[in-house]
């Protein structure tokens, strides 16, 4: 038995669950869903098929989940999950980093903006000196 195997198991089930996760969190149905990926991929989907992306490795027929379905499967569900468990570590770090910095700004301007206010409600309770 290969040496990494046991991580391949890992990360197929992370991804299946990922999968499941990110459908489940969408108010779309299977049979949505399947049509869109088919019409964004070229690829029929059937919900059998996304059946067994989701399904447990070993259950009766689990397929694995092709890399060209986990970008438009993002647009689909709005949802990223599925797509960073495609990306090397680093490559995540980086994309977490990115939105902690866009939400810090978006912060940071909410804050600017409170403090704005705050100035402009004392300058004109002070008045004119």
């Amino acid at each position: 038995m290969p040496e990494n195997s046991g991580k391949a198991a890992s990360s197929d089930s992370a991804l299946r669950e990922a999968i499941t996760d990110a459908i489940r969190r969408s108010p779309l149905k299977r049979s949505v869903i399947c049509e869109r990926l088919t019409e964004l991929t070229g690829v029929r989907v059937t919900e059998h098929m996304l059946s067994d992306f989701t399904s447990v490795a070993n259950s009766k027929k689990p397929a694995r989940f092709p890399l060209l379905f986990a970008e438009p499967l993002a647009v689909i569900l709005d949802d990223d999950s599925v797509s960073l468990l495609a990306l090397r570590p680093r490559a995540r770090q980086l994309f977490t980093l990115g939105l902690l910095m866009l939400e810090g700004s978006r912060q940071q301007r909410e804050c600017e903006v409170l403090r704005e206010s705050l100035m402009t409600v004392a300058d004109s309770k002070d008045g004119p000196r």
